[in-house]
């Protein structure tokens, strides 16, 4: 899950929630990347740079989520699926989906969205990284 830890430059790290659409058939977990497609929120694409991240765990049933609008000074802890060996700061990476589906992970391989701000000493694939977008 992308859980945000910091607003840079800002002394407020509570971001602004928003009520958007979703489709009644897709259940999306907490810390969710989403984009707007024609109104809807969907998972964002792998390599794509998520619009919203979600707030809450939105069931299928539901035909709304809360969210919050992705900036480019907010900072993300996420875990990576595979081994971060390779990575660096700076490293750009893909979003990754979890066992559920919803695109909350990032992996290891280049060519995403999700730029590594810091490593924090990860060593093993579920450790815990930060990212911004």
């Amino acid at each position: 899950m992308f859980r945000l830890i910091k607003i840079e430059n800002s002394g407020v790290n509570v971001p602004e929630p928003v009520l958007l659409k979703k489709d009644t058939a897709t259940k999306i977990a907490i810390g969710t990347a989403l984009v707007i497609n024609e109104g809807i929120a969907v998972m964002c694409g792998s390599a794509a740079k998520p619009e919203y991240i979600s707030y809450e765990n939105a069931p299928a049933e539901n035909d709304t989520v809360l969210c919050y609008r992705v900036n480019s000074n907010m900072l993300f802890e996420v875990a990576v699926t595979a081994e971060p060996t390779s990575l660096t700061v700076g490293s750009k990476v893909t979003l990754a989906a979890d066992e559920d589906g919803c695109m909350s992970l990032v992996s290891a391989t280049a060519g995403g969205a999700a730029e590594v701000a810091d490593l924090c000493s990860a060593k093993l694939a579920g450790d815990k990284i930060t990212v911004r977008f």
